[in-house]
């Protein structure tokens, strides 16, 4: 016998059973699905905006034994392919787990996919007996995929479709759920990470008012108006809807988390330290509660205002009638600190660049009107009070932006607001800072239309000389151009005279120097309304 060729066959018949065994052993292991060799699960993200919900969730009208409706972050006619049916939710589908692998149903069949990330289930379907249940506290991984959520507003209706009845579809209301994070905290914050800074600013300006404010219809329960710093355009993404007011939207705050409403429902919302409410709103019953007067913090973001021209009314957009919108007018805020008072305030703006304290505000003794134009415009509607001020600079030259076109040379509305004056060229309300020589000749009230011209007083209000002893100015609210327009002021006169400390003669000698200003020659060359007899 040949020893050798005798060993070598014993050493392969046993490496022969060897191999065979081992094989055996793997064929007994589990097979493994193509997403198992995946190294990290999904995990839900914190705040879910549902997006879009369409008619609903589309599948196939045979589909049987247990499957789930996934959120998926990437919009999902983007994302599968071939697509699911027209109309269904842009970020919510039906899938199932099919042996060892994840497939969508695109309402024509099952097709398999990878999940992603940020996928969640947020629903376990009985597709036999047409049964939904919602994940509401569920906190687990199901081969793979995150699933389950705290809170939110989201409901899913079985055999229903374009919220009538469909066999085998799925209908779908709400806008948001919460997902459990062990970095999530209800602290209120909201993404802030020093709540205790939040502070509104002392002048809030609103910026372009635009149509409104727009919110999603139906909305309900408590929310607030809030004013960003940054325009609502820039810094929010999804944006909110065109036509939105520059620096004010509609806000919410639930289960620890405020959220911003682009008009087509709720969006998380990441606070920023300077944020301001400033007003309460009740999205059923519609009603607005301006904040003035309020100094709070609520949920990390400051609260309230100390003044302002601001009306923010319910149900308007665009100046008309319109459900679950916010019609705004207005131009400013003011919230005032704890460091100063309204007194102190007037002090400093009559010293600002005259050098000189407020006692120094002077309206000079003989004061031309010059050329009247059509009038006075102002925003329409505007409202609380307000003064009628005279410029010795033409007010089309002295300020910027320029007051309405047409408007008198030396007169225009102007109000004051959280320590500092403003003029109202129409379209807004401008800062500025006031003259020794600027003259207050009369006070409106915008809300009512009504006009109180102040001969015989002789007082400085916040750092501005008021008031006048005589002369043949006239101020008509509600007029332009000698005819009816609200919110604006028709005017006829040439001149007035205020008092003066040094009185007589001397007064008049003064006012020679005023002479050489006779700079109301220059207005004289508008002869005084001769121009506006052109105008008229």
């Amino acid at each position: 016998m040949n020893v050798a060729r005798y060993l070598d066959w014993n050493i392969y018949i046993v490496k022969s059973i060897g191999l065979l065994s081992i094989s055996f052993l793997l064929l007994l292991l589990p097979a493994e699905s193509a997403y198992s060799q995946q190294t990290t699960a999904s995990e839900c993200p914190v705040s879910i905006a549902l997006g879009n919900v369409g008619n609903g969730i589309a599948a196939r009208d045979n589909a049987t034994g247990v499957g789930w409706i996934m959120w998926t972050e990437q919009d999902v006619y983007t994302r599968f392919s071939p697509s699911p049916h027209p109309g269904n939710a842009d970020h919510l589908i039906a899938v199932q787990y099919v042996n060892g692998q994840w497939n969508v149903d695109n309402n024509g069949s099952l097709v398999k996919f990878e999940p992603a990330a940020t996928d969640c289930l947020v629903a376990e379907v009985n597709f036999t007996s047409d049964t939904v249940s919602l994940l509401t506290g569920v906190s687990e991984h199901v081969n793979g995929i995150d699933t389950g959520y705290n809170s939110g507003d989201l409901s899913i209706t079985a055999n229903q479709w374009a919220n009538v009845q469909n066999f085998g579809e799925f209908g779908v209301s709400g806008s948001y759920i919460l997902h459990s994070d062990d970095d999530f905290t209800s602290t209120g914050t909201g993404g802030t990470t020093d709540p205790g800074s939040a502070e509104c600013p002392a002048q809030m300006l609103i910026g372009n008012a635009g149509y409104g404010i727009a919110a999603a219809d139906p909305a309900s329960g408590i929310g607030w108006i809030m004013w960003s710093e940054e325009s609502v355009f820039s810094r929010f993404s999804p944006s909110p809807l065109s036509g939105n007011t520059e620096h004010l939207l509609a806000v919410s705050y639930t289960d620890g988390q405020w959220f911003y409403d682009n008009n087509s429902g709720p969006n998380p919302l990441t606070i920023r330290s300077n944020d301001c409410l400033i007003a309460q709103v009740n999205f059923a019953t519609d009603i607005v509660t301006p904040l003035i007067g309020v100094d709070e913090v609520i949920n990390g973001i400051d609260a309230g205002y100390s003044s302002g021209d601001v009306v923010i009314t319910p149900n308007v957009w665009a100046g008309v009638s319109n459900a679950g919108e916010f019609g705004v007018t207005g131009s400013v805020l003011a919230k005032e600190s704890d460091s100063g008072s309204t007194d102190s305030g007037s002090t400093d703006s009559g010293s600002t660049d005259s050098g000189g304290e407020v006692e120094t505000a002077s309206c000079p003794a003989n004061i031309s009107l010059g050329n009247l134009g059509y009038g006075i415009a102002a925003i329409d509607p505007a409202v609380g009070e307000g003064w009628i001020m005279w410029s010795e600079e033409d007010v089309h030259a002295r300020f910027q932006p320029s007051p309405y076109p047409n408007n008198a040379s030396n007169l225009l509305a102007v109000k004051y607001v959280g320590d500092s004056w403003y003029y109202d060229n129409n379209g807004g309300l401008t800062e500025f800072t006031p003259r020794t020589t600027d003259c207050l000749l009369a006070e409106v009230n915008f809300g009512t239309d009504t006009v109180s011209q102040l001969i015989g007083v002789s007082e400085v209000v916040y750092g501005i000389d008021s008031g006048y002893e005589s002369g043949d100015l006239t101020i008509i609210a509600n007029q332009w151009a000698n005819v009816s327009n609200t919110g604006e002021f028709g005017l006829s006169g040439q001149s007035v005279q205020h008092s003066d400390d040094n009185g007589g003669s001397d007064g008049s000698d003064g006012s020679d120097g005023s002479d050489g200003s006779d700079g109301s020659d220059g207005s004289d060359g508008s002869d005084g309304s001769d121009g506006s007899d052109g105008a008229q």
